[in-house]
């Protein structure tokens, strides 16, 4: 019986006769049944796939717009987990300069090797010395029994700066069914046991879709895009760097109200913030990380770049700010600092 929800790690796990619930993520998964993937199930199948369908070729499709429109100028190396017989990674291929390597244990593998730059014929944890820029896997982990471990090997296959995109049935698969009875399918994710089981793995959610197409019965598919999450001190470092490119040098902050606070003071340390300026009176005076608060003023402050310290009423504060003859070449908001966030 599960003590502990295998994504959320919840402990007040629901256990049925052969499935398990968490009533936290919702994920639910088989157990006390004979698993029938065991026995090298799985590498004794072939052309599972009605390649010349159009349903096929529907889904194949739709899979290539999205990997396409995530494949950049430094994409490349590319993994498919459960690639069968490599026609996605034929797609890919055609169409950009990568690396396109396949993981498929199916006799399906012999095909993938005419089409892809390498198939690995075993699982991913054999692969060893190897990185890549993007990792695939549509309808491969709801077949998986340890399902962190796979998550796990993905990462440490990942570049720091990789992405992840994965695609399982939605619940059962179909709005109408409640359950997904399919023997080979040992887990039934949702939106939010995915989310979890990937963060538990130090990946970051970027974007969730539903009602990808995989067949008839499975056509509402949950579709996660996912990259290694940032440490505090990485989310500190590419905060910093934002402001760096936008204001390399010497550089006035105006308004020291709750933005202020919230978005510059945290970094104001390790900013070169000379001067730190305001329209209200009530502010001046104020001394704020060894600074006093100033009143604008164009012989003393003429010359620097300003920072607008709020995003609420930034339109009106530039405004003010031309009226005392500062151009807006002089400005930077904060929208340009955060926008600009990876």
């Amino acid at each position: 019986m599960a003590e502990c929800c295998l994504c959320c790690m919840a402990t007040d796990v629901v256990n049925a006769e052969h499935k398990a619930t968490c009533p936290h993520c919702l994920h639910q998964w088989r157990q006390g049944v004979k698993n029938i993937t065991e026995n090298n199930y799985y590498q004794s199948l072939e052309n599972r796939n009605d390649i010349q369908t159009a349903r096929f070729q529907r889904k194949l499709l739709e899979r290539f717009n999205a990997i396409a429109s995530i494949i950049t100028s430094n994409t490349k190396a590319i993994l498919e987990v459960g690639c069968a017989e490599g026609d996605l990674g034929a797609m890919v291929k055609d169409k950009f300069d990568v690396q396109y390597d396949g993981v498929e244990i199916s006799k399906d593998a012999l095909s993938a090797k005419q089409k892809l730059d390498h198939v690995f014929n075993d699982n991913t944890a054999s692969i060893k010395d190897q990185k890549y820029d993007l990792i695939l896997s549509f309808h491969v982990l709801e077949h998986i029994e340890d399902i962190a471990f796979e998550i796990k090997q993905w990462h440490r296959l990942l570049t720091v700066t990789g992405t992840i995109i994965v695609e399982v049935p939605n619940k059962a698969g179909h709005s109408l069914l409640e359950h997904d009875n399919n023997a080979e399918h040992l887990h039934q994710f949702s939106l939010q046991s995915l989310s979890c089981l990937l963060g538990q793995e130090g990946l970051a959610v970027q974007s969730a879709t539903i009602g990808h197409f995989e067949s008839a019965v499975y056509n509402d598919s949950l579709r996660l895009v996912a990259k290694p999450a940032l440490t505090t001190e990485q989310k500190r470092q590419a905060i910093l760097n934002n402001f760096k490119q936008k204001l390399p040098h010497s550089f006035a902050v105006y308004g020291v109200g709750g933005d202020f606070q919230n978005y510059i003071h945290p970094y104001i340390q390790s900013l070169p913030i000379t001067f730190l300026l305001d329209s209200s009176e009530k502010q001046w005076g104020r001394v704020v990380a060894d600074m006093r608060v100033q009143k604008y003023n164009a012989d003393q402050h003429g010359n620097l770049p300003i920072l607008i310290a709020s995003i609420r009423y930034k339109e009106e504060i530039i405004a003010h700010l031309n009226q005392l003859g500062i151009s807006d070449d002089r400005i930077i908001t904060l929208d340009e600092i955060y926008d600009a966030a990876p």
